[in-house]
Parts: C-alpha cells; sequence; structure tokens
C-alpha cells in the first residue's frame, strides 16, 4: 500500500553526515531532525497564494518538516491554505465542498489566481533529483475559463517542461492522495463521514482512508473486464464453427479446379533433362580445375613452410639479445631493465656533474630496491610493473632535462616513467593506513629500501604498505576471500603473481621474474637451453641452414611477406571457384525441387503416370475442351487465383483468431486464480486493518479514561463506534450521537488518529479539529497529537484552528503559523454565480 515503512528513520551514511554537518550537534534532539531532514519527500516546504477565493495575496508560508499550527480567526485564509493545497495538486474542485468549479476559486473581479507549491524532494527516495534538486515547486495558474495550466520549477528556479502525467507520476512516487481523508481532512468532509449518524458512512471512511476502496473497485473492474472476454470468446467460438463449414466447402470447391493437365508434366521433365544436362558440365569442368586447385595447395604449403622457418628465425635472434643483455647484466645489473638504460645513468651523472640538476634524480626504482625473499621476485614484479623503470625528479625543472635526456637515449623506443615529487631524507609516517599482519608481510616489509625518495614514491604511486605478499594461493584466497580482508589491505600477490582482491582473482600471465631475480646465471642457462631448441626447431625444416647474419634475416622476412601475398591470392582464387561451383549446386538443386513438387502435383490428379499414345491432335482437342470447362466454371464461381487468395486470406484469418480464442481461455483461466488469490489477500489485508485500526483506537480513548467499541461488518458494510466516557467500566457503551460535543469531538480525534496510525502518507491535514471540544479534552487531544508526531519525525503534521495555541511548550519541532486578522471589507466568493 505504501512505499515508505512505518517507524522506519533512514540513516545517511557517515560520509555524507561528515559533509554536510562537520560537528554534531550538541542536542540530540536536532541531530536526529537534521538526519530525517536530509531523508524526507513529498512534505510541503512552503506555498503561495494570488487572487485566490477572498485574498489578493497569501503567504509565502514556511511549513516546518514536522508539527505545524496554522492559527487565524475564521476568514483570515486557513480553509483557503488548506483548498489551495487540493487544488494544486490535481484535486477536483467538488473535493474541496467549496465549489463546483475552478474558476468559483478565483477572486472576484480578477482574470485569474495563482496557486505555488513547494515539495521537499531529498533522500534516496529523491524523486528525479538530477533534474529538479532538493525541492520540487509546481506552479499553478487557474484562467477565467477553468482551465489549469502548471509549470514546474526546480530547486535552482529553472523551469522543467511540464507534462500530463509529470504530476500524476511526483504524486505517486510521493505516495500523496488529495482526495484521501487522512492527508487532507476538511471539515465538511468530517461532518459528512465522522460526525454523520449513518454506520455506512463511517465505513466508507475506514475504506477510503486505508484505500481498500480503490482496491475494491480496481477488483470489481477486473472482474467486469473478465465476464466481458468470456462472453467475447463464446462468441467467436460460434462464428469458428461456421467458419470451419465455409473452409470446408471452399477446400472443395478449389478441388475441383485441378483438372489433369499432361503437358505440364511433360515440360516439367524437360526441365529436369536440361539442369541434368547442366549438373554434367558443371561435373566436368570440376575435373578439368581440379588439377590446379591441387597445384595451388602444395603451393601454399610451401608458402607456410617458409613462412614458420622465418617465424623460428625473427624468434631466435630476439632470444639471443635476451641473452647478450643477460650476459651484460653479469657486470652491472642496469643492462636487465633495456640495453639503454647503462647509457642513459650516465648521461645523467655527466649533466649532473654539469649542474644541469638541481637534484640528482633517483631510477630506475626497480635498480634501488632489493628483495628479502627471492620467492617474492614475481609477485613484486607483478605488483610494480612498469614502476620498476620509473624515475623519480625532485622538480619540474629537473624533469624537463631528464625528458631531455631520455628522447636522445630512446629515441624510437618507449620512454620510462617519470614521476614529479620533492624528495625528502624520512620516510612517510604510514602508521594508521599500513597493513599489520602476523603472518605475511606487506610489499613495503619485504623490501629492502636505503633511499626514503624511493620508498615514498613506491607509496604515493602504489599503495605499497597496503598489500599483501602471500606465497600460497590458497592461503591469499582464505585471508582475502573468507570474511573480512585484514584492516587497511586492499589486495595481495602470490607467489606465483597472481592479483587476489576481496571479492574477484586474477591469475598471472607472466610465468618468470625478469628484472628482480638475483640468479643471473640461472636466467643464462634458461636462455642459452631455449636457443638451442630453436636451432634444434630450425634444422628440422628440410635441414635448411641458420642465417648467421642480419641480412639474411632480412631475406627472411622478404619471403614471409611474399608467401603471405600469394597465399592470400590464391585463396581469394580458390574461394571464387568454390562459390560458383555451389551456386551451381544450389541452382541445379531447386530445379530439382521444383520438378519433384511438378511431378507430386501430377501424382495427386493422377497417382499412376499414363503411357500416352494419342495423338497430338487428339491431346490438343482435349486440352481445349478442358479449358473450355474451366473458363465456364469460372464465370460462374469467379476468378480461380482470386477464389485461391480469399481461400488463403480466410484461413489465415480464421487460425489467427482461433490462436487468440485459445490464448484468451489461458487468460481467463490464470486471470481467474489470480483474482482468487488476490481476493483472498484483500479481505485478509482488510481483516487485519479493521484489528489494528481497533486496537490503536481503544489506546487512544484509554488515555482520556474512556472505553469503546469498533464493530466492523465488512458484509453489510457498516462501521458502528460506540464510546462510554468516564471509567466506570460497568457502565454501558452508548453510541457517539448520545455524547456532547466535546466528548463526540474528542472520540472522532481518537478515530482519525486511529487510521492515522494504520495508513500512510507523507502529510497530515486537519482542519479545525478541536471544534466543540472542552479545555480538558482539548488539552488530551493535542498531547495525543503531538505524541503521534514525535514519534513520526519523517511526516508532516497541518493542523488548522482558531485557537491561540499559546499553551505548547516551545518545541524545535513544532511550528506556528499566525495568518493576519481578515480584512471585513473583502467581496464574497461568487459560488452561487454561473
Amino acid at each position: 500500500m505504501s512505499k515508505r515503512k512505518n517507524n522506519q528513520i533512514l540513516e545517511v551514511p557517515s560520509k555524507r553526515v561528515r559533509l554536510s554537518q562537520p560537528e554534531p550537534p550538541d542536542d540530540e534532539e536536532e541531530r536526529i531532525c537534521s538526519i530525517q531532514d536530509s531523508r524526507e519527500v513529498g512534505i510541503i516546504e512552503n506555498i503561495f497564494l494570488r487572487n485566490f477565493m477572498c485574498h489578493s495575496l497569501l503567504g509565502p508560508f514556511t511549513f516546518g518538516p514536522n508539527v505545524n499550527f496554522v492559527i487565524g480567526n475564521n476568514g483570515s485564509g486557513k480553509s483557503a491554505i488548506l483548498t489551495a493545497l487540493i487544488v494544486g495538486l490535481g484535486g477536483k474542485a467538488q473535493t474541496t465542498n467549496r465549489g463546483s468549479s475552478l474558476k468559483g476559486f478565483i477572486k472576484e473581479g480578477e482574470s485569474s489566481a495563482q496557486i505555488s507549491i513547494t515539495m521537499r524532494n531529498r533522500g534516496q527516495d529523491a524523486y528525479k533529483p538530477e533534474v529538479f534538486g532538493e525541492s520540487i515547486t509546481i506552479d499553478l495558474r487557474i484562467s477565467s475559463e477553468g482551465l489549469r495550466t502548471y509549470k514546474f520549477m526546480s530547486k535552482t528556479g529553472q523551469p522543467v517542461p511540464y507534462k500530463k502525467e509529470e504530476l500524476v507520476s511526483i504524486l505517486d512516487h510521493f505516495n500523496i492522495q488529495v482526495d484521501n481523508p487522512i492527508s487532507i481532512l476538511t471539515q465538511e468532509m468530517s461532518k459528512h463521514f465522522l460526525h454523520s449518524k449513518g454506520e455506512g458512512d463511517k465505513y466508507k471512511f475506514f475504506m477510503k482512508a486505508t484505500q481498500l476502496e480503490q482496491m475494491k473497485e480496481d477488483y470489481s473492474y477486473i472482474m467486469e473486464t473478465k465476464a466481458m472476454t468470456q462472453n467475447t470468446v463464446q462468441k467467436h467460438e460460434e462464428v469458428s464453427t461456421l467458419c470451419e463449414e465455409l473452409l470446408s466447402n471452399m477446400n472443395k470447391y478449389i478441388n475441383l479446379l485441378f483438372v489433369p493437365m499432361q503437358e505440364k508434366v511433360a515440360e516439367a521433365e524437360q526441365k529436369y533433362k536440361e539442369f541434368h544436362d547442366q549438373l554434367e558440365s558443371v561435373n566436368q569442368r570440376l575435373k578439368q580445375l581440379q588439377p590446379k586447385c591441387t597445384q595451388l595447395k602444395n603451393e601454399v604449403q610451401e608458402r607456410c613452410r617458409v613462412f614458420r622457418v622465418a617465424e623460428v628465425h625473427i624468434h631466435t635472434h630476439s632470444k639471443r639479445r635476451e641473452l647478450t643483455t643477460l650476459e651484460g647484466s653479469r657486470i652491472g645489473g642496469l643492462r636487465r631493465f633495456g640495453e639503454k638504460m647503462p647509457a642513459l645513468i650516465a648521461a645523467i651523472e655527466e649533466a649532473n656533474h654539469r649542474g644541469h640538476f638541481r637534484v640528482k634524480p633517483v631510477g630506475p626504482l626497480g635498480y634501488c630496491i632489493r628483495l628479502r625473499d627471492a620467492e617474492l621476485c614475481l609477485a613484486v614484479e607483478s605488483c610494480l610493473k612498469s614502476l620498476l623503470f620509473a624515475f623519480c625528479c625532485d622538480n619540474y625543472m629537473d624533469e624537463k632535462v631528464l625528458q631531455l635526456l631520455m628522447s636522445k637515449a630512446f629515441s624510437q623506443e618507449r620512454r620510462p616513467q617519470i614521476i614529479v615529487s620533492e624528495f625528502t631524507d624520512t620516510l612517510y609516517d604510514i602508521s594508521t593506513r599500513a597493513v599489520r599482519h602476523p603472518q605475511y608481510p606487506t610489499v613495503l616489509q619485504a623490501l629492502d629500501i636505503d633511499n626514503p625518495v624511493v620508498a615514498n614514491c613506491l607509496i604515493d604511486m602504489r599503495g605499497i604498505e597496503t598489500i599483501l605478499l602471500i606465497k600460497n594461493n590458497k592461503d591469499a584466497r582464505r585471508v582475502m576471500q573468507r570474511g573480512c580482508p585484514p584492516c587497511n589491505c586492499k589486495e595481495a600477490f602470490t607467489r606465483e603473481g597472481d592479483q587476489v582482491f576481496n571479492n574477484r582473482y586474477y591469475s598471472s600471465e607472466q610465468q618468470r621474474a625478469l628484472y628482480l631475480s638475483h640468479d643471473v646465471e640461472k636466467e643464462i642457462r634458461f636462455a642459452l637451453a631455449l636457443c638451442a631448441i630453436l636451432l634444434n626447431v630450425m634444422y628440422l625444416f628440410d635441414s635448411l641452414p641458420l642465417p648467421p647474419q642480419q641480412e639474411e634475416l632480412s631475406k627472411s622476412d622478404q619471403v614471409v611477406e611474399k608467401s603471405k601475398h600469394n597465399k592470400k591470392h590464391y585463396e581469394e582464387k580458390r574461394k571464387e571457384h568454390l562459390s560458383h561451383i555451389q551456386d551451381l549446386k544450389k541452382s541445379l538443386g531447386d530445379k530439382e525441387h521444383e520438378i519433384e513438387n511438378s511431378i507430386t502435383k501430377a501424382l495427386e490428379i493422377c497417382p499412376e503416370r499414363s503411357d500416352v499414345r494419342r495423338t497430338a491432335k487428339s491431346l490438343d482437342s482435349e486440352i481445349s475442351r478442358l479449358k473450355l470447362k474451366i473458363s465456364t466454371q469460372q464465370d460462374q464461381h469467379g476468378d480461380r487465383d482470386t477464389i485461391l487468395r480469399q481461400y488463403q486470406d480466410a484461413l489465415q484469418s480464421y487460425n489467427g483468431a482461433a490462436l487468440q480464442v485459445k490464448g484468451l481461455k489461458s487468460f481467463i483461466t490464470l486471470l481467474g486464480n489470480i483474482m482468487n488469490k488476490r481476493h483472498n489477500i484483500y479481505t485478509e489485508m482488510r481483516r487485519y486493518l479493521s484489528v489494528r485500526c481497533k486496537y490503536y483506537f481503544d489506546s487512544m480513548l484509554s488515555q482520556r479514561g474512556y472505553t469503546g467499541k469498533m464493530t466492523f461488518s465488512h458484509k453489510d458494510e457498516t462501521l458502528s463506534i460506540s464510546v462510554q466516557p468516564g471509567e466506570n467500566a460497568k457502565a454501558a457503551l452508548s453510541d457517539m450521537r448520545s455524547l456532547s460535543g466535546g466528548e463526540r469531538s474528542f472520540s472522532t480525534v481518537c478515530f482519525v488518529l486511529s487510521l492515522w496510525a494504520i495508513a500512510e502518507a507523507p502529510f497530515r491535514c486537519l482542519d479545525e479539529f478541536d471544534v466543540y471540544m472542552d479545555m480538558v479534552n482539548r488539552r488530551i487531544s493535542m498531547d495525543m497529537m503531538l505524541k503521534i508526531a514525535a514519534s513520526q519525525r519523517y511526516r508532516q503534521f497541518i493542523f488548522l484552528t482558531p485557537q491561540s495555541m499559546s499553551s505548547l511548550p516551545p518545541n524545535n519541532l513544532t511550528h506556528i503559523l499566525r495568518l493576519n486578522d481578515p480584512d471585513r471589507n473583502q467581496s464574497t466568493l461568487p459560488f452561487g454565480q454561473p
């Protein structure tokens, strides 16, 4: 029934609270209100009236988020505010009981009236916050012809394009029903329903307030639609019987039109012979092209073999270069980070010696770190990746000098990354954000870093103090994904280089460490073994000699490119021939299928193939006679093609209608089952709401020392309310009509409050609730309403009363709006005028 939940205060995430409220308020009540304020939607923030009813200008009035009292003497505009709220939110003029048409609300002597209502639109339940912002302003203009003109505006005052469905969507989203007496209860509606002598009126008020009446109307409409659909299906079934007879007669007539014609069979046999000859010609041509296809296939295989040999040459050359780099790293480890890295370091030293740098850059970072555990080298490489080649500069001037040196050293290759950060001699204080684990180290703990600049750079760029190194992948999954990960831990890496998050796992494609491994000899032995394997593979290809020079490698590249080009050319030729053959086969298959269809039709006319021995003249005479007979039949019954087309159209329409009827039958059965279940749920909900209403009504009466009884008769649609004032439990309960004015008003307030407890609405308006009450009943009623309002701070309450409310204690949640006394010289409303 509602999008809200009872007695639920929505909480704002802590980050948002810190942004909107840097320091929590001292008063707990103000703190709760501020949190709820950011989550309330649909409450009225302010309202402004111009030329409405008897008032030239009313407002703007600003309402509080919880309890609002609108006080003033009669004629000051209290009811005008309530009427404007109903009309401004799309309500009908009859709902207000103040007029029969909208033009009656325009002040006499004016051409139009204006109503402006601003509603709050905050929190997760906000309606299109990207369009309207934190509030929605609905501006209504009523013309002298009684026409409405709406205009929507956002929080910033920007106009929003108006659509007729937009207002309905806003009201549905906020669960606002202006015609629901629980949302807005006017004096006339209160007199009609609550103070009515009829028990049926009170029952209607209960049904309307709980929206059960709308559910009942929807259920009745669905059942009426179901009955109409069943009648339609029955009519369709009667029509389908007649259609079946008609189609049967048409089918008999169409069969009479298919007379035997032997010349068509002969024509089909002739076409079959022609296509058979074409197939023989295609097969002969295919045999002629077969040797050429074999030759092309052999040539392609030879080109592929040469291409594979060239690929082995290129791979061997790459491994030799890697071997050269590894052998060079025996002397200096810089060569592992690239062949040109030693030259770059030398150029940096030279530039620093000449004073070109303010502070000498540091790098590459991978050269400045050492592993404490050699088994974690692949894990650290997978974590740092390109940062191993990066350089650190103290300022941007040094960065420009270093970029110039890199452009000379790496003219055509990718340059290492440069990180600019002011150098410090001390390591960052990471005590509050680092991971502390008793078994597994972080990346920072697994490295020996002498230079604090390098450590600080890796902390800034990669966060190595928050990444764990766990050798076993099972342990890594257990620590990161089974339960809560360690505090401050973002990710982890395994010994194989796999990356582990709390909700996902990425396997590493790198098989071994390339830059941080200290066992250079092992890497050299591995590269030598791989080169030997590649050499053996090269000699397996027809014992081809290994090109010893770069020139032979270039020739092999040219041969590979030429082979690729030739292979592509011959593959295209082969595809063309195969495509042509497929087209011919497809055409032959179509013709054979056509011949088979013709023979099938002929067999339907004549099951056995006739051995024709008659002369051509006799056959021509027979054909002429049959044509004359067909022409006569067509003159009597119509053209054969037209009849066939009509038959096919009728058959298609009949099949479609039959399918629809079948679907409707299934739908009606399913709808009946669903509606039975929904009706049972509706009955159970009605009983549940009735019990809750009784409970809250008894609770409200007990606060005054009254006893009461509510009797629901859902069968007769009546609601009887009996109340006994005083604490004499033995006294018989009496009908509300026998109570005094104050006691009846107090009982009515208890009834309304009990409905408030079981129904949902963002705001609730009550017009002169304390009329006919004495001071005791008024005070108790006021206390009950304020207590309910305090327990439901996310809802808004607007009470209209002529009392001064001076006895109310000061409260941040209560807002009193005092209206000025009316101008007695103002004219009356023209409700009686046409």
